[in-house]
């Protein structure tokens, strides 16, 4: 609340980046402040849309609150303030009409905007704003057709929406007024939200607990643990938070004796998540490291699992061979057995780089070879 109260400043411009929030600062505050929405921005709703996030589900009712506020105070507004906030209604229904997919999680949190917004719109005289209620009913449309709804579970307000159409009039209902000033609204409601306990309810790392924890219990119960709440989380959380989260899982694998060859390939591909992506190329490595002073044995058979399965045209690239500098000196710092792999592994390394002789690798190299040479091992 404190960064979306002083997001101006450039300390908090930087913290919002630093902790992953600029997401929810474009839900809670940047969708009602764009004067005109751009591609970037269709493309990152759209983006946000598709993977649950408890907190952008959260900035989201920021939304439906902000839209219900206004609502409550229109008829206390000027004309001028009245066709702006029109005018952002129009620009917000864009990046909703835009959405091709959303997850189910958002379901209802967006049919009440949807119903918020239907019940805004009618404070707009219907055959001066035709456009605004088309384009808000073939939304509406949109996203039932999307999550497959009976119309018949539609609210009242979306509801007399399509009725205000088909009659080609405005409905408007009574309602009590505030005399709250436009320009105080935005703020009273981050006002709102600083007594707003259920914000500090949950977490996103609560919800990833819950999802580690909901694994490791079908593991232990013989069940099939690759269950759908995995693939929402590779939009929510940082590279180093999944892949501590994915060595847990295989470690528990492992405990339980539930571990083979295919396992670590069906819990990155439930995640849709691939350890070549650039974001996991170099925290893979950093993430290894740490987890092997813990436990080698996951944090060896987790990285040996990323390099099999590294496809054919990526195993000559500098970040693969990295992949096999580590996974050599991780066996020998932690006296594990140099095995068949072991040896696999340092051969292909050593061909690569004779071959490509990447200048990054040419010091590093040598070191490796030095330390290895007389070992038998090549």
């Amino acid at each position: 609340i404190f960064l979306l109260k002083s997001y101006e400043t450039e300390s908090s411009k930087k913290l919002i980046e630093e902790y992953g929030g600029e997401d929810i600062l474009f839900l809670f505050r940047g969708m009602t402040l764009m004067d005109k929405v751009e591609e970037l921005d269709i493309k990152r709703f759209n983006k946000i849309m598709r993977k649950w996030s408890f907190l952008k589900g959260k900035a989201l009712n920021g939304l439906d609150d902000y839209v219900d506020i206004l609502d409550d105070n229109i008829d206390n507004m000027t004309r001028i303030e009245k066709e702006i906030l029109g005018e952002q209604l129009a620009q917000i229904l864009i990046l909703f009409a835009s959405c091709q997919q959303a997850h189910k999680n958002y379901q209802s949190i967006i049919f009440n905007i949807l119903s918020s917004m239907a019940k805004f719109a009618q404070n707009f005289e219907f055959s001066k704003n035709i456009k605004l209620y088309t384009q808000l009913a073939e939304t509406i449309n949109s996203f039932i057709k999307i999550y497959n709804m009976d119309k018949s579970d539609l609210s009242s307000d979306i509801k007399t929406l399509f009725t205000s159409i088909q009659k080609k009039k405005s409905i408007k209902k009574e309602k009590k007024i505030d005399n709250m000033n436009f320009l105080d609204i935005f703020e009273s409601m981050l006002g709102d939200y600083d007594q707003d306990e259920d914000m500090f309810d949950f977490n996103d790392e609560d919800y990833l607990l819950e999802i580690k924890e909901e694994f490791i219990e079908r593991l232990a119960n013989n069940q099939d643990p690759f269950h759908n709440e995995l693939i929402n989380l590779p939009e929510s959380y940082y590279s180093d938070t999944l892949l501590e989260f994915i060595l847990d899982l295989l470690a528990k694998a492992i405990e339980f004796k539930k571990y083979d060859n295919s396992f670590t390939a069906k819990l990155l591909g439930v995640m849709n998540i691939s350890m070549g992506d650039r974001e996991y190329r170099e925290q893979l490595i950093i993430s290894i490291k740490e987890y092997a002073k813990k436990d080698i044995k996951t944090a060896i058979m987790f990285l040996y699992d990323a390099i099999t399965l590294a496809p054919n045209k990526d195993r000559e690239t500098l970040w693969y061979l990295k992949w096999l500098e580590s996974y050599l000196y991780l066996i020998d710092d932690y006296n594990q057995p140099k095995d068949k792999a072991f040896k696999g592994i340092l051969n292909h390394f050593i061909r690569v780089q004779e071959k490509k002789r990447f200048k990054t690798l040419n010091v590093r190299f040598e070191k490796l070879i030095e330390r290895f040479k007389d070992k038998g091992l090549f």
